[in-house]
């Protein structure tokens, strides 16, 4: 897969020519990927929050998650995003808000950016999954950056049953205890949280989308294929099918 293909993916796109398109459809969406708040509250809960721990948000999309964490705790903190245009809107959010000194963003392949940056106290990792093969493949990757004893906080879910394609529980058991993760907690979201986030976003999505039609009708099936794609998630997680929360993992090789 090449860096194009695993953007398209990270996005929930099957087709790389939408890339150029995603900024104007994701103009009104801040939170990509995880919930803000319930990182946070992970992160309060275990007392990760400790002065100058070194953080690190892969996939960080706009960068919400990180600057929410760069307001209520003391960490240093480092998001990393593929997609440009996600990471100036970051930068630009960080800088407004006066909090360029506590987190920095960088354009950046993930699979890059694993390979060099170690020790990590905490990393996160939210609406990513798709871009890895399988489990395995993303925890193997993500270790490489956190410290031993270190944690790891991703947004996911598992599947309840066999109803859907989708990883079960002990999926993610097996595949952790693989790479030396623990499983400590789980943060379910909020169904009435998530369905009126979800609304909202697929409205701005609509809009968007019918906006861009018009402009370039050669095009439409493009922009429908994307839509429907988002749709259709959406629906498999509020069908309860998949059991979508925050999890929080630790790292001990032992």
């Amino acid at each position: 897969m090449d860096v194009k293909q695993r953007l398209a993916r990270s996005l929930s796109a099957d087709n790389p020519e939408i890339l150029p398109f995603i900024p104007y459809l994701m103009q009104d969406i801040g939170v990509l990927g995880g919930i803000p708040a319930d990182v946070a509250a992970l992160v309060k809960k275990h007392s990760l929050g400790v002065p100058g721990a070194k953080a690190l948000d892969l996939a960080c999309g706009k960068g919400t998650v990180a600057i929410h964490l760069a307001r209520y705790f003391p960490l240093d903190i480092r998001g990393i995003d593929l997609f440009e245009p996600f990471i100036k809107d970051a930068r630009e959010k960080a800088e407004k808000m006066t909090l360029e000194g506590r987190v920095r963003f960088e354009a950046a392949d993930l699979f890059e950016i694993v390979e060099r940056e170690k020790t990590y106290a905490l990393v996160i990792l939210n609406g990513a999954t798709e871009i890895f093969d399988d489990l395995d493949n993303l925890f193997a990757a993500v270790k490489k950056t956190v410290e031993e004893g270190g944690h790891l906080i991703m947004d996911d879910g598992f599947a309840v049953d066999d109803s859907v394609p989708y990883y079960r529980r002990e999926d993610f058991e097996k595949a952790l205890q693989n790479h030396g993760f623990k499983w400590l907690d789980f943060k379910p979201v909020d169904s009435d949280i998530v369905k009126a986030i979800t609304e909202r976003n697929l409205a701005f999505l609509r809009k968007r989308t019918d906006e861009l039609k018009k402009s370039y009708p050669d095009k439409a099936a493009l922009f429908e294929r994307y839509l429907d794609r988002q749709e259709g998630q959406i629906a498999l997680y509020e069908s309860g099918a998949v059991k979508k929360g925050t999890f929080l993992i630790r790292y001990d090789s032992d």
